[in-house]
């Protein structure tokens, strides 16, 4: 099976059949996950050259679905457009990174990721777009303090010798399969203050398994000074009293991204209301004008 993967998930095989199964998806009903170099095309023209494998969802769902159905990309592209500096904590292969700078010529991104994988797509990514000048990687965890942390790094036994951008990687919540190694970490405050103290921080996501409230601990003075709003992929229900811990300091709002928007909630635990909801943004109020018209 491996040399049977390693042809059909070779770079210029896989466009091949990858288009060939999308012009016949509608008999089939079979996709095949996209390898190498996929063209994504955005709203205002622009092409978005982005390198994945058939490990990376987002890859997928984009190729397959369309890149504006994917999570809350499309509700993101519109909110970019009013920041400035946008923080990308999980930044995996970097779609969202990647998008921000396609859709706004004035942001700048600061991402974040320690793994293997990640590393060498993002910059892969950056590269292959040009904009090594407006997104900064760092091969990084976050967490609430500088020092190291042990790393559980997914492991796919499907595909074990390809960098795995499955995305469930985490100092805190082990998956079912990993492999184990010493990361760096660094708070954001921490960070912010030794390389950018004049970046403002207008908006921030976290994807990162279950650490999202030693994140939100480390970046205390991010949130007191830029009070930016803050994107949550919550996977682990374990985690919801802590987040809600750290978001009582401030004044901010619980709201759900679901189908036509963003539903606000009085308390994360009425996410078990919406049972396929996994992203959850933190508003302060004097930000609710930038998304008033997405709110339901």
């Amino acid at each position: 099976m491996q040399f049977i993967y390693r042809i059909i998930y070779s770079a210029g095989i896989n466009r091949l059949l990858r288009n060939i199964n999308k012009m016949l998806s509608g008999i089939t009903g079979f996709r095949l996950p996209p390898a190498g170099l996929v063209e994504l095309k955005l709203k205002n023209g622009e092409d978005l050259h982005f390198y994945t494998n058939q490990t990376d969802h987002a890859g997928f769902l984009a190729f397959w679905e369309g890149l504006y159905k994917y999570e809350y990309m499309d509700l993101f592209s519109g909110l970019i457009v009013k920041c400035d500096g946008f923080l990308d904590v999980g930044s995996n292969a970097g779609l969202y990174s990647l998008v921000a700078v396609k859709h706004s010529n004035e942001v700048k991104v600061i991402a974040f990721d320690p793994t293997p994988a990640a590393t060498e797509y993002i910059e892969k990514n950056i590269a292959a777009n040009n904009l090594g000048s407006r997104i900064t990687f760092n091969r990084m965890a976050v967490s609430d303090a500088e020092g190291e942390v042990e790393f559980f790094n997914v492991h796919n036994p499907k595909y074990p010798k390809l960098p795995n951008l499955g995305g469930a990687s985490s100092f805190v919540v082990k998956p079912e399969s990993y492999d184990t190694y010493t990361a760096k970490a660094v708070s954001l405050d921490g960070y912010l203050l030794q390389h950018s103290p004049e970046f403002k921080v207008d908006l921030v996501k976290i994807d990162a398994e279950g650490a999202e409230p030693m994140i939100l601990e480390g970046m205390k003075r991010v949130i007191e000074k830029d009070k930016p709003i803050i994107i949550c992929e919550i996977l682990h229900d374990e985690v919801l009293s802590g987040i809600e811990k750290e978001f009582a300091k401030y004044a901010y709002s619980y709201y759900f991204h679901v189908p036509n928007g963003l539903k606000k909630v009085n308390r994360l635990s009425q996410k078990s209301e919406f049972d396929d909801v996994r992203n959850c943004f933190f508003i302060p109020e004097e930000r609710l004008p930038m998304v008033k018209e997405w709110i339901v």
